[in-house]
C-alpha cells in the first residue's frame, strides 16, 4: 500500500490525518458505527478536499486493513479500494463537478468525514473469515496532491459474532416514530471488560458506553423519539436520538 509516512510535508508545514473508530467491539449485526477521519491543514496555502462523505472514499480518501490478507479479501469483493494516485486530475481539476463537490481547506482549518452511516462491509467481510480472528488494524490515505498521501494513525477494530439481541435486555419502551408508535429494546453487552448500551429496533445502533460500576435507567422524553440514560453514579446522562441512531451533543 502507499503508506508514504505518517505526516505529509509540504511548504512549511504539515496536513495531519487523524482516525476515529469505535472503542468496543463491533457486534455482528452492528451496522452503524463510530468512525471518523479528519485531515487538517498545517501547510501555508489551501488544500483541495471533496466535501461529501460519499464522494471522497475511494477518490480522496481510502481505507487500509491489516493483515494484508485482509485488505486483499476486500478488494477482490469490492467492499474497499486500494489506495491510488489517478483520481487527483480530477480534484484537482475545475469543473461543473468539483464546483460543487470541492472545497478550499485553508491553512489552520480541519475538515472531518463521518463514516458512521457509510461503512457497513467491515460486518460483511468479517462474517466470512475464520471465528479465530476477531481484530484487525486499520489506518487511513488522504490523497492530497499527486502522490502525497498523509496517513492516519492506525488503529485496531475489534468485532464479535454476537447479536444486539443476544445481550442482556435492559429496557423495553416505546418512542414517536415518523409515522406511528414505535417499539425500542435497549441491551447491555460487555466485551473486554467494558459494558455497552444498544438500541435494538428498525435501526440498532450503538448508544453509549456504561460507566465502571453504575446502574443505567432510562426514559423516553414524552411525545418524542429521544431516550435519555441516567447513571448511578451521577456520571453526565446521554440523550440518544433513537430513529437517527445516534447520541445527541
Amino acid at each position: 500500500m502507499l503508506a508514504i509516512g505518517l505526516v505529509c510535508h509540504a511548504q512549511g508545514g504539515e496536513v495531519t490525518v487523524k482516525l476515529t473508530t469505535e472503542a468496543g467491539r463491533l457486534l455482528k449485526d452492528e451496522y452503524r458505527w463510530n468512525i471518523r477521519v479528519a485531515v487538517s491543514n498545517g501547510t501555508d496555502s489551501a488544500i483541495r478536499v471533496v466535501e461529501e462523505v460519499g464522494y471522497a472514499k475511494n477518490t480522496q480518501l481510502f481505507f487500509v486493513l491489516l493483515p494484508e490478507n485482509i485488505m486483499r479479501y476486500c478488494v477482490r469483493e469490492n467492499m474497499l479500494k486500494a489506495p491510488h494516485t489517478n483520481a487527483w486530475e480530477k480534484i484537482s481539476t475545475t469543473n461543473s463537478w468539483s464546483t460543487q463537490h470541492i472545497r478550499a481547506l485553508a491553512p489552520g482549518q480541519t475538515h472531518e468525514w463521518d463514516y458512521s452511516w457509510l461503512f457497513p462491509s467491515i460486518q460483511l467481510f468479517a462474517e466470512e473469515l475464520p471465528a479465530v480472528i476477531d481484530q484487525f488494524d486499520m489506518y487511513a490515505q488522504v490523497l492530497v496532491g499527486t502522490n502525497l498521501w498523509p496517513v492516519s494513525n492506525t488503529n485496531t477494530v475489534r468485532f464479535s459474532r454476537q447479536k444486539i439481541e443476544d445481550g442482556i435486555l435492559r429496557f423495553t419502551g416505546t418512542y414517536q416514530g415518523k409515522r406511528r408508535i414505535e417499539n425500542i429494546n435497549v441491551y447491555e453487552h460487555t466485551t473486554d471488560g467494558d459494558r455497552f448500551l444498544f438500541s435494538a429496533n428498525s435501526d440498532p445502533a450503538r448508544i453509549c458506553k456504561v460507566p465502571a460500576g453504575a446502574t443505567p435507567s432510562f426514559e423516553v422524553e414524552t411525545g418524542t423519539d429521544i431516550l435519555k440514560v441516567t447513571f448511578s453514579d451521577n456520571s453526565p446522562p446521554v440523550r440518544f436520538n433513537i430513529w437517527e441512531g445516534k447520541v445527541i451533543p
